[in-house]
């Protein structure tokens, strides 16, 4: 795969998964960031301006552009590249789990967003990451601390990015909320460990924060230690 364009805000949010499926996959791209400004406004200008002039037929963040395919929402990307390169299952019943993964999650980083972009966040929190071992019990069973398996078995999918992405942001703010789960963390430290995603997650590509917009209760800006 050449000439991708991915666009998005500056921020991890729901452009990383594909960011480390590119890098993974050692597929060249340029990201268009856009900037959210700060507060009062958060002017959003940067990309109201364009969004109806890059042929999308849903505008929207992330975006991905690839010669004549125009593609928007996160879960459609992901899917786009895992099948120009073999990561969406070996066989139906792995690709009908990578679907029904796919559709919880996206149930799950809802809830993680609003908790976040929440203004009752600090009220919120503590009981929000209480119930993580709850919430994720059925990731720490498909994870199975197996070196090399993965949520759908010996081979890594494109849910495998959606996964750990949602995972190491929680874990970002609460290094502790996993504790309970031992097979997910080590799903996590194996996945970090993959030879690319472990040089991406080490050059100045990689962007840990922020993780939010800046108008988010939490993960909207840079801790001062890494600015």
């Amino acid at each position: 795969m050449e000439g991708i364009e991915l666009g998005y805000w500056g921020i991890r949010g729901l452009a990383q998964p594909i960011r480390l499926m590119l890098e993974y996959l050692e597929i060249d791209y340029e990201e268009s960031i856009y900037k959210c400004g700060g507060a009062p406004s958060y002017d959003r200008s940067e990309w109201t301006e364009v969004k109806d002039h890059l042929g999308l037929v849903f505008p929207a963040l992330p975006y991905l552009i690839h010669h004549d395919n125009r593609i928007t929402q996160s879960n459609a990307i992901a899917r786009y590249i895992a099948c120009e390169n073999e990561l969406v299952g070996s066989d139906s019943e792995a690709k009908t789990l990578c679907d029904m993964i796919a559709e919880d999650l996206s149930h799950l980083r809802d809830e993680w967003v609003r908790l976040c972009y929440n203004p009752g966040f600090e009220d919120r929190v503590a009981e929000w990451l209480e119930l993580v071992p709850v919430k994720f019990a059925a990731y720490e069973k498909l994870a199975n601390g197996a070196e090399g398996a993965w949520v759908t078995g010996e081979s890594l999918t494109w849910v495998d990015f959606v996964l750990y992405e949602l995972v190491d942001q929680i874990m970002t703010m609460d290094p502790t909320a996993f504790l309970s789960l031992p097979h997910l963390c080590a799903y996590h430290r194996n996945f970090q460990e993959l030879p690319t995603i472990k040089a991406y997650l080490g050059s100045d590509r990689f962007r840990q924060h922020p993780i939010n917009n800046p108008m988010a209760k939490w993960g909207g800006s840079i801790p001062r230690t890494q600015k």
